[in-house]
């Protein structure tokens, strides 16, 4: 998640061969005086930028670097704070994109350049390292947003005494503590945390995610402990001289128990993102938060169990446990609980589909695809029903349609209401506003709403499962819809299809809409050839 810029830990092609012209302006990648730099050119400004540190290794790579040639007075601090670099490397395409999630700049339209102008500074320290660098859980607790998570989701009450921490630990830090003027008095304490974790540099544990991120004293575990034995085990709740935490007793603290191990997760994954009508975030690293405000996640009632972030993830492994492809393994966890389901007829009753179906399958129906993360298009962790109104009021990603996207909503309306009621009402108001063609196909419509995660996941979906007959409208994606995520979902998904790489095209999801606009043009007819052998 996080190492040092060094030959081993950099994958991006730094050898100058390659170079990208992006929002009028040129991006340089290059090896000098045995570091890697990155340089920015717009006409008569020209920045060149060192490389500190990195961030992934598996699926692209982001690059944290500071600047070290520029003339401009206003990016003085570009010289001062590590900051992330605006263009990633994709280890899967191996290629040079634009940084993702991050920028300002990436998420405005084709004529609104950001990158080139040093006013869109994302500090490493402040920003990524809470949850991509293992610190002191004290230092950790500094930022506002980390101590709110842990006032949110520690299962025992704390309370923190920084002021007596910053003495001990921190001494030659605390003159920093200074509200600037420009600064209201209501955002000093915010600010001054901020400015404070900015001096943390060199105070890390480890770069990267270490064991210290989840398991608390794992130094005097380490020393006590041999391959075979250990005499102290590594704690589940942190422990400090400063923080106090309220418990009935000290064997709770250390207790393996969903209550304390969820703090881990919580650490991390409880990021504040775009949300759905119904809650559910849009993108990644908050999948905690929608776990907990889903359904499984309760606290338990009778012989329901609650589900835990451990039953489908191994927190020292790779990978989930569970994967869609193993129907009969994934719908086994809930049928651990819903044991009404175990019976092939019983589930087939509730679902309305065939038994060994995509259709019965729980996590399509509950925990539907519509998250981007890790470049791709994932389950979202709010466990809910494909009956949420919400979603299909507002016109946004339901499980029915996901499916079946060639059919209108009022055809997975009664589809609802004749399998589960006729209390499933939704609002004509709401429909006739939202669907502007309600005998249309949803998935097609999908593509023209103005709800950019809806039309991320429509296109993903129509690319996946329909692509001949939806081939003109994700053209049309590719060429003209404003957001840069879409069209580069979109891009990757056709190119998985057609096993066809649009960059030696001459496409570049990231270029101006002209140029777009230009190669969709040239190479139209060579892609919907190649897409009519599909069908």
């Amino acid at each position: 998640m996080n190492a040092s810029a060094t030959a081993e830990n950099v994958f991006g092609d730094f050898s100058g061969a390659k170079t990208v012209e992006y929002q009028g302006g040129t991006i340089e990648f290059l090896t000098q005086v045995g570091s890697h730099r990155m340089r920015l050119t717009k006409g008569e400004r020209s920045r060149l930028f060192q490389i500190t540190q990195t961030v992934g290794s598996k699926i692209h790579q982001y690059y944290v670097g500071i600047m070290i040639e520029g003339e401009e007075s206003e990016a003085e601090e570009l010289r001062l704070v590590e900051h992330v670099m605006p263009f990633a490397w994709s280890i899967r395409s191996k290629e040079w994109i634009p940084t993702s999630h991050v920028h300002r700049a990436y998420e405005r339209s084709d004529d609104q350049v950001g990158i080139f102008s040093g006013a869109d500074i994302v500090p490493y320290e402040a920003d990524c390292a809470g949850c991509h660098t293992t610190s002191p859980f004290g230092d950790w607790l500094l930022p506002y947003a980390n101590a709110n998570r842990m006032a949110i989701y520690s299962p025992h009450p704390v309370a923190f005494e920084i002021s007596r921490f910053l003495y001990s630990e921190h001494p030659k830090l605390i003159p920093r503590i200074k509200p600037p003027e420009r600064i209201g008095k209501d955002d000093y304490e915010e600010v001054s945390m901020r400015a404070l974790y900015l001096g943390m540099e060199g105070h890390r544990i480890e770069r990267g995610v270490g064991c210290e991120a989840c398991h608390y004293g794992s130094r005097e575990h380490a020393a006590t402990s041999t391959a075979n034995s250990t005499t102290q085990r590594p704690k589940w709740l942190p422990a400090n001289p400063h923080l106090h935490t309220q418990t009935t007793s000290v064997e709770k603290l250390n207790q393996r128990s969903h209550a304390n191990s969820q703090l881990m997760c919580a650490r991390c994954h409880t990021e504040e993102r775009p949300t759905y009508a119904n809650g559910a975030h849009t993108w990644h690293s908050a999948e905690f938060t929608d776990a907990v405000n889903g359904a499984c996640y309760l606290s338990p009632t009778g012989s329901q169990k609650t589900l835990t972030c451990t039953h489908c993830h191994d927190p020292h492994g790779p990978s989930v446990k569970l994967t869609a492809a193993d129907l009969k393994t994934a719908n086994q966890l809930c049928i651990s609980c819903h044991e009404e389901y175990r019976e092939a007829s019983a589930l087939a009753a509730h679902t309305h589909h065939e038994p060994t179906s995509t259709g019965s399958n729980c996590l399509d129906c509950h925990m539907p695809r519509i998250t981007e993360g890790l470049r791709n298009v994932v389950r979202s962790h709010r466990i809910t029903s494909p009956t949420e109104r919400s979603m299909i009021e507002k016109n946004q990603p339901n499980a029915c349609n996901l499916c079946h996207l060639d059919k209108p909503i009022d055809w997975t309306i009664n589809r609802l209401r004749e399998w589960y009621g006729d209390g499933h009402e939704y609002a004509d108001f709401e429909l006739n506003l939202n669907y502007p063609n309600r005998a249309g196909a949803v998935g097609a419509g999908w593509l023209q709403g103005r709800h950019q995660p809806t039309r991320l996941v429509g296109a993903d979906a129509l690319a996946r499962n329909e692509l001949a007959s939806n081939l003109p409208a994700l053209l049309a994606v590719l060429a003209n819809d404003d957001n840069a995520e879409v069209r580069r979902f979109t891009q990757r998904r056709i190119e998985e299809r057609l096993q066809l790489r649009l960059r030696d095209e001459g496409y570049a999801f990231y270029q101006h809409q002209d140029q777009r606009r230009a190669v969709i043009a040239r190479i139209r007819g060579k892609i919907e050839t190649m897409a009519k052998a599909l069908e």
